[in-house]
């Protein structure tokens, strides 16, 4: 089995550390969500359940790299763990 089917598998989910990283990029870069959620292709309502910290939602490696791209950093600065 592929990593994510054994992440998915054993409740493993990316969410929380993506959810902090998008939040401490995108305010460090004084980005609104709007206009983060602009640059990145995507509805303010869906970048605000990214962000969300209790809330687990998919998201393609398209939509990782569109936010990634939008603030300017590589896209595996977003799934760092960060406290």
């Amino acid at each position: 089995p592929d990593t994510a089917a054994l992440c998915y598998s054993y409740g493993f989910s990316f969410s929380p550390f993506l959810s902090a990283s998008c939040r401490h990029f995108h305010s460090s870069n004084s980005l609104w969500p709007s206009s983060l959620s602009e640059k990145a292709g995507m509805s303010r309502q869906y970048l605000g359940e990214i962000e969300a910290p209790n809330m687990v939602t998919t998201m393609s490696l398209e939509g990782l790299f569109n936010i990634a791209n939008a603030l300017k950093i590589p896209a595996f600065k977003l799934l760092e763990f960060r406290d």
